[in-house]
């Protein structure tokens, strides 16, 4: 009997293995195998990828060569800047060498082989007696999750368990699917979940930390912003070719107010072309640049007028 042929969305080919294209590695041949309509799904494009997702999972592929462990990577949001990350509040996803680890409650995971590749795990918990205000966020989380065109294709499981250090129980509701090494479209799949589940915006600055490393202090958060200011606030492109030419044009006029003892020209280049230098090499913002460079070319101009 002949195995089922369905064609890859990805790269076109005919593929009889309907978990990932066995010529690509795309895991989008589940799609077909499903049913599901791939024209009405962001699957086919990097355009709703999150910023340095495509990445963090090449690394943990590449992190898996080098041991054999789970080789976790854990996805993390936080909507304000001046929160302290936290590994227990801020976790939206987990990511994990195929074959390697277990649900919340102790079970293993079994998909995909212990060579490699990526298995990703949503996780709804809520608490297993009584009610907490989070429970109701949870579960319309997981009724948007399962309202997903890509629902079909994950692995469901429950359980109760406890954490470790705690004696409330919790019952889990979990969700895996392993991408093998298809890491373009992992990231498409993760994003989406990440927006319509979570609500999270698609210019959001997630957070990818390996299970070693460690959380970044506000310390060290705040100074990032401060230099992501910085570097809006530096000249670039036809701005530093500009300065460039103010600084050697500042230079020449300096030699010749020497060379004709023109007390004015020097005394102008002397205090600009500091300022030129200092914007050339990003110790001052750029606000001051053109501002500076319209004073100079107007004095310049009428020193050159006094003298001719």
């Amino acid at each position: 009997m002949e195995a089922n042929v369905i064609k890859c969305p990805n790269c076109g080919a005919s593929s009889t293995n309907h978990t990932n294209c066995e010529y690509c590695g795309s895991l989008l041949v589940r799609f077909v195998d499903k049913g599901i309509d791939l024209s009405t799904t962001s699957y086919l494009t990097n355009s709703k990828v999150y910023a340095g997702l495509i990445d963090a999972l090449k690394q943990n592929l590449d992190r898996q060569e080098l041991s054999e462990s789970a080789v976790e990577t854990g996805i993390f949001y936080k909507s304000s800047s001046t929160v302290k990350l936290s590994r227990k509040r801020h976790g939206v996803a987990t990511v994990f060498r195929s074959g390697s680890t277990t649900w919340s409650d102790g079970d293993p995971i079994k998909l995909g082989d212990k060579n490699r590749g990526l298995v990703i795990k949503f996780s709804f918990v809520k608490h297993a007696e009584g009610n907490d205000v989070s429970d109701e966020r949870i579960e319309r989380q997981l009724q948007d999750f399962k309202s997903l065109g890509s629902f079909p294709l994950f692995t469901p499981h429950s359980g109760i368990y406890m954490r470790p250090g705690s004696s409330i129980r919790f019952r889990s509701q979990e969700y895996a699917i392993d991408f093998g090494h298809d890491v373009e479209g992992a990231a498409r799949l993760i994003s989406e979940v990440l927006s319509k589940v979570y609500g999270i915006p698609d210019d959001a600055q997630l957070v990818y930390l390996g299970e070693e490393e460690d959380i970044p202090t506000e310390e060290h958060e705040v100074t990032n912003e401060n230099h992501v200011k910085k570097i809006k606030k530096v000249l670039k492109g036809d701005e530093m070719w500009i300065c460039g030419g103010a600084i050697l044009v500042s230079l020449i006029c300096l030699i010749v107010g020497f060379a004709f003892g023109n007390t004015l020209l020097i005394i102008l280049n002397v205090l600009t072309l500091p300022i030129f230098i200092m914007l050339y090499l990003g110790k001052i913002s750029k606000v001051y640049f053109w501002p500076a460079l319209f004073l100079w070319g107007i004095l310049s101009f009428v020193i050159f007028k006094v003298l001719t």
